[in-house]
Order: structure tokens, then sequence, then C-alpha cells
């Protein structure tokens, strides 16, 4: 009688690639009249909050993918805006979204005619300020996504401030009610016009989505200027 012949199977359980994130396009409302500026002499920029992003703000500029999150319940139509940490660029525009469900929104077009000027600028150097678009594109009383760095995950919120030199404290308060505290540090660089301050709110790991309530405060020594937006968070991770 033959010996009975075992074979051996080796199954090798091969780990399935992390999904990319859904993602949703917004194009320039009217691309033929693209506002955007660069001016080698800026003059200082008026604008408290400059931008709001979350995760590291870490390795190479790529304006062609620049992404923001996106808001639930979701939006149809962004306003944005982008300052470059010199002045020297900036761009105000009203994007319109694509629609469906997504984890973030890509803009298809930051610059059209200042590639070259930006690709000298650090991730650092660009702020982003996005909000769900309200009446003429104003900032007020409406619901503001930050802009999604490629590393550091979404845990930390980071809010660049034109404090001009007044000392800096932002807030952060939860849909739960716990709120974080942060004192805003100087940006490591020598031309500090569009904005002067960056603050760094670090949520507990698996924080819920959801909108979340900013606080900023600017005090010269005589008064205080609070400003308070509204910012959707997706969960902290």
């Amino acid at each position: 009688m033959k010996a009975a012949r075992l074979v051996f199977m080796t199954v090798i359980a091969v780990a399935p690639a992390a999904a990319e994130p859904e993602l949703l396009t917004a194009t320039p409302a009217d691309p033929n009249q693209f506002v955007e500026t660069y001016d080698d002499t800026p003059a200082v920029s008026g604008t408290a909050l400059v931008g709001l992003s979350l995760g590291s703000l870490a390795g190479d500029l790529d304006v062609s993918d620049v992404r923001v999150a996106a808001p639930s319940p979701g939006a149809t139509a962004l306003c944005v805006r982008v300052t470059t940490l010199d002045g020297r660029f900036s761009a105000s525009n009203l994007y319109t979204v694509s629609p469906g469900a997504a984890d973030a929104i890509r803009l298809s077009m930051v610059t059209r005619r200042f590639d070259r000027e930006l690709a000298r600028y650090r991730p650092e150097s660009l702020a982003v300020r996005a909000y769900v678009a309200g009446e003429d594109c104003a900032p007020r009383n409406v619901l503001h996504v930050p802009q999604l760095q490629p590393v550091g995950g979404t845990a930390q919120l980071v809010v660049q401030v034109n404090s001009s030199t007044r000392r800096t404290v932002a807030h952060l308060a939860a849909p739960d009610g716990a709120v974080l505290h942060a004192d805003c540090d100087t940006p490591p660089a020598s031309a500090l016009i569009a904005f002067d301050r960056i603050c760094y709110l670090a949520r507990p790991a698996g924080a819920a989505a959801g909108t979340y309530r900013l606080t900023v405060e600017l005090d010269d020594g005589f008064g205080v200027e609070t400003i308070a937006v509204d910012v959707f968070l997706p969960v902290a991770g």
C-alpha cells in the first residue's frame, strides 16, 4: 500500500492597502474671473483669523492637492481665502462643490498664474481659510472647515493668526462641552506679514466629529478682541 502523500499549503494573508479617503472636488465658480495677486511688497494683512489646518505642517507644498475637510451636513459651495506667510500671494474665491458624501474636498485650483512662485514655499507658509458659502462670502456666522495636511492625522488643530503683536490665546469647545486651551507661538520665519502667531490645539484620540467652537483672544494690554467661529472637525485620529 502506497504511503499517503501529504501536501502542505502555505497561505499568505495579504492585508488590504489603506483606502484612500473619499474625495469631492471644489472648482472655482468662475474660473475666468479667478481672484489672486502676487505682490513683492505687500501691505500687512488686516484679517485676524488667517487659516485653519489639521495635522502636521511638513513635507513639500503641492498646490495641485490642497484639501479641506468635508463638512457635515454637506455644502454645495465654499468660500476659500489662501494667503502665504509673507503676504505676497493671496487669493479669495467662491468654489462649487461636487455633490455627494466624502471625507475631504480637494480644491481643483489654488492659483492660475503663480504656480512657479508658490513652488518655493513650505506648507507651513500657506494659510487656508475655508468656510461654507454665505451671503457675499462674508465669514460671519458660517461654518469653517480646516485644511487637511498630508501627515499628522486629524487630532491637532493649527490656527494661524494675525495678532499685530498682541498676546494671543485660543480655546476650542467640543460638542460635548469639553474645552481645550492653548497659548500661541511665533512662527519660525522672518517675514511675518500675513500671520504672526500659530496656536496648537490637540484633541484626544477618538474625539468625535462635529461642530466645535473656536475662540481666539487678542490682548494688547488695554482691551481684548475676541474672534469666535464654528469649525467642523472630523474624528480625531
